[in-house]
């Protein structure tokens, strides 16, 4: 499912909540991810969201938090928010997730008419 490691970073990398994952979204040194960036640097939300589901089926932490660190500011604040939706309406299919977050999907530049991004 598209959006299912999605709603797993929130929990695996931490995205925003007690570290291990990085600095995403806060301007820090990022001395993993090269120069620092602006908030506009990066991938988009439907970027990083792509990057996650092109990623091995294996559950593969190592390309997963490569396409969280690889996310704009902008895009980490998206990515939290529609992850948080997709957790606390516990979806577990892409439908759930359509009727449920759409605003979120529409912040993350994912096309909610049954196209993608």
């Amino acid at each position: 499912m598209r959006f299912q490691r999605l709603a797993m970073l929130v929990l695996v990398v931490g995205l925003g909540a007690c570290g291990g994952g990085g600095d995403h979204g806060k301007g820090g040194s990022g001395d993993d991810a090269g120069p620092t960036t602006t908030s506009h640097e990066g991938l988009s939300c439907a970027e990083v969201v792509d990057c996650l589901s092109a990623c091995p089926a294996s559950n593969d932490a190592t390309c997963e938090n490569a396409c969280v660190a690889r996310a704009s500011s902008d895009a980490t604040d998206a990515i939290v928010d529609l992850a948080t939706c997709i957790q606390m309406n516990q979806c577990s299919d892409e439908a759930c997730v359509l009727a449920n977050c759409e605003g979120e999907l529409q912040v993350c530049g994912i096309d909610t008419t049954g196209g993608h991004s």
